[in-house]
């Protein structure tokens, strides 16, 4: 025990029970009707999850510093000259635990005023 340390992460959610999803044939990804979604990003109900999707394990701590993007901040938001453009993402990830270890770094980015329903 303690030997090597895990750096792997949930790739699915667990819930709680099956009860807490929507029926069969009548599951949306998105939340409607006040009803819950069925992916990570729209199930709203904390206490129906066991693991949460990205969840894992380390006998160590990291942080991450020094975010830097080639995307300009404005109104609150960011905008990218073309809209096709790659969107470069850098920081710097320290390990600030007794005990070496590897870091998955995981990012994710969602697209609030999509025209379309996005994933």
């Amino acid at each position: 025990f303690g030997n090597s340390n895990p750096a792997g992460r949930a790739s699915v959610t667990g819930y709680t029970s099956t009860k807490v999803l929507p029926d069969m044939g009548d599951m949306n990804e998105y939340p409607n009707s006040g009803k819950n979604g069925i992916t990570y990003r729209y199930f709203n109900d904390p206490s129906g999850v066991q693991i949460p999707f990205g969840s894992g394990l380390s006998y160590t701590t990291f942080k991450y510093s020094d975010l830097s993007l080639n995307i300009t901040s404005s109104n609150g938001g960011y905008s990218l000259s073309d809209p096709c453009g790659i969107i470069e993402v850098s920081f710097k990830v320290t390990n600030t635990g007794k005990m070496d270890g590897d870091e998955v770094v995981q990012l994710y980015v969602k697209q609030p005023e999509a025209t379309v329903p996005v994933p």
